[in-house]
Parts: structure tokens; sequence; C-alpha cells
């Protein structure tokens, strides 16, 4: 798939490592488990407005319900949370 080069790229390895960027941030999420929401509030907490793109778990079942901020569905945004 085509990037931008100047486009930063992080794993979840460098996040936990400490290379955290700031500003926004878009995070996707395959993990369907807890490893998004743990990231995005990472992130959060050092500054970054994060949107975190994610699929359902199944096509009639929700996000991680404990990464899932209340009364939100579908894509949303820490920092200024949209639903």
């Amino acid at each position: 798939m085509p990037a931008d080069a100047a486009m930063a790229v992080f794993t979840p390895d460098d996040l936990m490592g400490g290379e955290i960027p700031t500003g926004q941030v878009v995070l996707f999420d395959d993990d369907h488990y807890y490893m998004g929401g743990v990231l995005a509030e990472l992130l959060v907490e050092n500054g970054a407005k994060v949107t975190l793109v994610t699929r359902p778990m199944s096509p009639t079942g929700p996000t991680t319900p404990w990464s899932r901020p209340p009364s939100t569905a579908g894509c949303w945004s820490w920092g200024s949370i949209s639903s």
C-alpha cells in the first residue's frame, strides 16, 4: 500500500518504548481486544489528539467495550469526543 514517505508510522512496541507522537494522531486498531484502547489512552495522556479507527468485533457487536467512551459509537476522537 503506498504511503507518504514523510508520514511517521509507529508500532505498539515503539509507543510503549517511549516514542510518543504528539498533535493529531490516527490510531488503526486491528487487535479487537485491548491494545487500541491502551495505546489511545497513552497517547492522550501525552498530549495527542487521537482518532481511533477500528472495526466492530462482529457485524452486530460492539468495538472493545472497555475502551469505548460513554455514549459514542463508530469512530470517535479522544480529546474532543464526538460520535
